[in-house]
């Protein structure tokens, strides 16, 4: 495991910025939020735990049970905050905002 400057210039690399933001990247503290901006819809289905594997969440969304902002969309369309979510699946409806 690499610590101390070598880690912050790898990190820095990796994620551009500067060596606060990699700092605070590396040991997950102060605010991180500009790394995770946007998201793929499958992805943060998977992660919500909406869907137990990501493949599903894909499924679901190509299927049309997934409505972004009252539209259908495909597995690799952004969500951000704020977005509108309709999550159909057997018979039960989540409205997420």
């Amino acid at each position: 495991m690499v610590v101390g400057r070598a880690a912050t210039r790898r990190v820095r690399s990796t994620w551009g910025g500067s060596a606060k933001r990699a700092h605070s990247a590396m040991w997950g503290i102060g605010q991180v939020d500009w790394i995770m901006e946007k998201v793929r819809i499958d992805k943060w289905l998977w992660a919500a735990r909406f869907f137990k594997t990501r493949s599903l969440a894909t499924q679901a969304v190509e299927g049309g049970r997934v409505r972004l902002n009252g539209e259908r969309c495909k597995p690799a369309k952004e969500v951000r905050a704020g977005d509108r979510f309709l999550i159909c699946s057997d018979g039960l409806s989540n409205h997420l905002s």
